[in-house]
């Protein structure tokens, strides 16, 4: 019995018993909060994106989406979005799935799983049940338990077990991956925080062993991680630069490179499937390997325009705000620098580069900045450095950093309750609202006065507050000064106002409209616009449709394109006699004020119809 319990402590002094103790703790803890609080609507938003290619191909046997009513169908009976922008136009009046494939591959075993229960069971076979559902939700949970398994087999490569388990725990309980990981949507960020800790212990190992099963490792979650974010291409600089401190030693890591260039060979070929992949999709549903996807200009990048200081410090979703402990991180760099040179210049190039991409990045519908999170397993070497040096110094600098420490993380959980509560917003936080917020347990309607403009997730904007705002006329155009090479279209016997009114037929189907830089609208980040015309149908107008259409234009693509019909009008329409068209229009948040708001009419269904008295106003928040 002795002797058991000699080879007892032997075995959990060799498996660095308190890391393991560690992860099976958070890994209780997540489980528990996960099952607990689980997504109502999984499959919805961008989510309904990732997961598009699984049911397309292995349900509906439609990987082209040839027949869009299914989608349809499917977003119908489960509500899975308000718009389409998940697809675009291919090649034969067909859909393309605008996102990259790495995402269903890492989704395949929960849909399997939710496939097959959903057979044997009475749940509807159709890729969105409630099998599905909860299929992804636990493999979700399985998938981020191996990424922090894998994290903590890279920790303890370079830290001792306690400065590993500190790190872990400090990592999970004191960033908004605690959100992420258990309330919010895990993908693709905690997904990918996963495949992360995969590639970093892949190269720890390659560079140890040289053997050919790491090399293949390496690629594989190489290649998965960026054909599911591609801007994740910055991982390279890890392998390349990994054990690099100098020239001397750059040089010497070519020389490594070109001595085992035929591992190198099968580390590019295996992360090479996954774009081989997706590569293959695009041809069958675009006729071409390569498709550019990120078409919408409403979100985009920015290169030469980060915004260094929103990404990082915003009220809105700064990154340290939200998650103040990844400042320790940042603070460890200098530890890292000091005590291992050697890992610290790849380290901190991809970490300086995922800021840039982050900040160029367009999109501001997350909290904490969520992108931050899949390079979390990456952060964890400098934050392990920075609490490696905490453990050294003496007794009262540990425990005024373990107090702080401790502050962090109790904010950091209880920040993730309030947003799971919806007191705090995951997009529309302002300092004033964050202030009067600040570690309350409910927020009263005064303070959701001080959030961000209110933005509907559907195509409609319902201006219900009139009276808070400010009205002036924007723009009017009244058609009396014949446009030149149009001048037949300019008609004198029906007219609403003044000497003219413009003639639409077939031949005439966009007439000139009204159009200005945003930064001559407002001073403010948002305004109402509204637009109205007057028309004179002489024929049944319900089959030919007249549009009037609001949008802002950016680099010559229409961004948030909006339309009222006479099709969709409320009130009936007067035959031979004039008619008001109006509607309002809520501003995006515009990429540049060099914006231009363009306000015209559309004939496509060849009315012949007259307008007049296109108005445009707008209205801004009083002060």
């Amino acid at each position: 019995m002795f002797n058991k319990k000699i080879k007892m402590m032997k075995y959990l002094k060799n498996k660095k018993k308190a890391s393991l103790i560690t992860i099976i703790l958070l890994t209780v803890l997540i489980s528990f909060f996960k099952i607990s609080n689980p997504q109502r609507n999984y499959i919805s938003y961008d989510n309904f994106g990732y997961y598009m290619y699984l049911p397309a191909m292995f349900i509906y046997n439609d990987i082209q989406i040839k027949d869009f009513s299914w989608v349809e169908e499917v977003n119908k009976k489960y509500n899975s979005t308000s718009t389409y922008y998940q697809f675009d136009a291919g090649n034969d009046n067909n859909k393309v799935i605008r996102f990259f494939i790495g995402m269903s591959i890492l989704y395949a075993p929960g849909f399997a799983a939710g496939h097959i229960i959903a057979l044997i069971t009475d749940y509807p076979a159709d890729g969105f049940s409630e099998p599905y559902q909860w299929g992804l939700i636990i493999w979700g949970l399985i998938f981020s338990i191996v990424g922090l398994i894998f994290l903590r087999k890279v920790l303890l490569a370079i830290f001792s077990d306690t400065v590993t388990s500190l790190t872990l725990i400090f990592l999970i309980l004191g960033t908004n991956l605690y959100f992420f990981i258990i309330y919010g949507n895990d993908a693709p960020h905690v997904y990918l925080f996963s495949v992360y800790a995969m590639v970093l212990w892949f190269v720890i190992k390659w560079h140890k062993t040289k053997k050919i099963k790491d090399a293949i490792g390496l690629g594989l979650t190489t290649g998965l991680l960026i054909i599911s974010r591609p801007s994740e291409i910055t991982i390279i600089f890890l392998l390349l630069l990994w054990n690099v401190s100098s020239i001397n030693t750059f040089k010497e890591k070519m020389q490594m490179l070109i001595k085992y260039r035929k591992q190198l060979l099968i580390f590019l070929l295996s992360g090479l499937v996954f774009a081989f992949l997706q590569m293959g999709y695009w041809k069958v549903a675009t006729g071409n390997f390569i498709f550019f996807s990120y078409t919408d200009p409403s979100s985009g990048f920015d290169f030469l325009k980060p915004n260094i200081y929103l990404a990082l410090f915003s009220f809105r979703k700064g990154w340290f705000l939200y998650s103040p402990l990844m400042l320790c991180a940042v603070w460890g760099f200098y530890y890292l620098y000091k005590k291992n040179k050697d890992i610290f210049l790849p380290v901190f190039i991809v970490f300086v580069l995922n800021i840039y991409f982050i900040a160029s990045f367009s999109s501001m519908i997350n909290y904490g900045y969520r992108a931050f999170i899949q390079s979390y397993s990456l952060m964890a070497i400098p934050l392990g450095f920075f609490i490696q040096h905490i453990l050294s110094r003496k007794l009262h600098i540990k425990i005024i950093a373990l107090v702080i420490f401790i502050a962090f993380m109790l904010l950091n959980i209880f920040q993730a309750w309030q947003i799971q509560q919806g007191i705090i917003s995951g997009s529309r936080m302002t300092p004033a609202y964050y202030f009067a917020t600040f570690l309350k347990t409910n927020a009263t309607d005064e303070d959701r006065k001080l959030l961000l403009i209110n933005r509907s997730e559907t195509s409609i904007d319902i201006f219900d507050d009139e009276d808070d705002y400010h009205k002036r006329q924007l723009g009017f155009i009244g058609y009396e000064t014949p446009e030149k090479g149009k001048e037949k279209y300019y008609d004198t016997t029906v007219v609403y106002e003044g000497n003219y009114s413009l003639k639409l037929d077939s031949a005439y189907v966009y007439p000139s409209g009204f159009s200005e830089q945003f930064k001559n609208i407002t001073d403010d980040y948002y305004a109402w616009i509204r637009a109205s015309v007057m028309f004179y149908p002489t024929s049944e107008i319900a089959e030919n449709e007249l549009f009037l259409v609001i949008t802002f234009n950016y680099k010559g693509k229409a961004h948030k394109w909006r339309n009222m019909s006479t099709g969709r009008m409320n009130e009936p329409i007067k035959l031979n006699a004039w008619n008001t068209m109006t509607f309002d229009y809520l501003t995006p948040e515009i990429r540049s004020k060099n914006e231009i708001l363009q306000v015209y009419v559309w004939n496509p269904r060849n009315a012949k119809v007259y307008i007049d008295n296109l108005n445009v106003e707008v209205f801004e928040k009083k002060k």
